[in-house]
This record gives structure tokens, C-alpha cells and sequence, in this order.
């Protein structure tokens, strides 16, 4: 709520291309108490900011889980999208419709994370990926979604969000793309 820069950033983006959206609001720093800290934060190795933004992932894929989503897009909302993005995300789906479930596509390119040109395939936009990439975009189904959510119900938030997926993606047999 407080990060108006950024939230009128990524409106301006999404509404740009006609996507819609919504915010996640819940766990905002200054709304974690100590009850959710003990709850999912054990080793409190993690930051108010970190974990603000690991319980916003754990919202957002909740929200996927309760309304049975096919396919949602996850951004944060410092993402930058690029000038094709739309198209980039239909090809995206398009070619991601024939993959098994469960799979995450990493559809940002945070840290300059790329395939590397020596993979491209002319045509071929999704590559199996061995390690995640930022969570700043991120597209999945309920399915996967769920899983995600049963695992940090277990095991907790010991991680920041990205490299904590990375670790229960590979643990869930979670492929990623």
C-alpha cells in the first residue's frame, strides 16, 4: 500500500495492455505481527521487507488455489514489461499447453537471467530451466499453486520467496520453464 510509485508503475503497464489485475495487500510490512512471524518465520533470518513479500506470494497463490485458476500471471509490482510482452505471454501459454503439471513458467527476466543463445531453438520461446529466476513474473495453475501452499504450510518460510521456491520446486518435482 505504501509503494505508490510502484503500484501506479505496473497499473499503468497492465492497464496499457488491457490486462487486469489486482493487488495484494495482505502482509504488508507493517501488519506482520508476532503471531505470523512464529507462524512461518522460525530462523528469523528474514526481513520485514522479505517477509512481506514471501506472505504476498503465499496470498496470491492462495487466491490461484481458492478460485481454481487454469493459468495466472504473478508480477511484482516493481516488474518491468517489455514492449512484447502481451505477445510474448500468448506464445508463452500457447506453446506451455502441452507441458505436464505441475509447472511454473518464468516469464521475467530480473538479474538479466536469459537462456542462453546457444539453447534457442527458432520458434521455441520455453526452455526447461534447472533453477528458478526472480519471482518479479511468474505464470502457474491452481494445481501447482496448491502444492506451493502445502509446502510452506509444513515446512515455513526459512528463505527469501525466490530462492525458498527454488528449493520446493525441486523437492515437489516442480519443472520450470
Amino acid at each position: 500500500r505504501n509503494f505508490i510509485d510502484r503500484r501506479q508503475s505496473i497499473e499503468r503497464q497492465l492497464q496499457s495492455l488491457g490486462l487486469p489485475y489486482e493487488f495484494v495487500h495482505t502482509y504488508d510490512a507493517s501488519d506482520i505481527d508476532a503471531t505470523i512471524i512464529q507462524r512461518y518465520f522460525q530462523n528469523g533470518a528474514l526481513s520485514p521487507g522479505q517477509q512481506s513479500c514471501a506472505l504476498k506470494h503465499l496470498q496470491a497463490l492462495r487466491l490461484i488455489c481458492e478460485r481454481n485458476w487454469e493459468r495466472a500471471l504473478v508480477l511484482e509490482d516493481d516488474a518491468i514489461l517489455g514492449k512484447n510482452f502481451l505477445e510474448g505471454l500468448h506464445a508463452a501459454l500457447e506453446e506451455s499447453a502441452r507441458f505436464d503439471f505441475p509447472h511454473v513458467l518464468l516469464v521475467g527476466s530480473g538479474g538479466n537471467q536469459y537462456t542462453p543463445r546457444k539453447r534457442r531453438v527458432p520458434g521455441q520461446c520455453l526452455y526447461r530451466a534447472d533453477k528458478g529466476r526472480l519471482t518479479e513474473a511468474y505464470v502457474l495453475d491452481s494445481q501447482t499453486a496448491r502444492l506451493r501452499v502445502e509446502w510452506i504450510e509444513r515446512q515455513g518460510i526459512s528463505l527469501p520467496i525466490d530462492n525458498l521456491f527454488d528449493r520446493m520446486d525441486r523437492e515437489l518435482n516442480i519443472a520450470l520453464y
